[in-house]
């Protein structure tokens, strides 16, 4: 507890924070096999049985993928968004920090 200008404030942590979102990011490919992703993220964010947050958000990633053949590819992307959780829930901007492993397979006619 401290005192705040409305009175005494209470500081809690959300024991667990649930999120769906959902990216709209773009790749640049640097070089052939590695490449940079940045773009906007929807999401929504909930802890302690309660919507702790809702809107537009960012993401960014930097990524590695490795080529087994003509049509498959595993993909490595080191990734973080940031979302704004409203107060007793959090501090403002959270980043999420992740490592996404993919598996792809390529449908065209080669």
């Amino acid at each position: 507890m401290f005192s705040g200008p409305d009175g005494p404030m209470y500081i809690r942590e959300a024991e667990s924070l649930d999120l769906a979102h959902i990216d709209l990011a773009v790749r640049y490919y640097l070089i052939p096999d590695f490449f940079v992703r940045l773009g906007p993220t929807f999401y929504t964010a909930g802890g302690n049985e309660d919507i702790a947050g809702l809107g537009i958000g960012g993401t960014a990633g930097l990524g590695y993928q490795l080529m087994l053949d003509k049509r498959n590819k595993f993909e490595f992307v080191f990734n973080t968004d940031l979302i704004k959780v409203e107060r007793g829930f959090g501090d403002g901007l959270i980043p999420i920090a992740s490592l996404k492993i993919a598996y792809a397979f390529n449908f065209r006619d080669l």
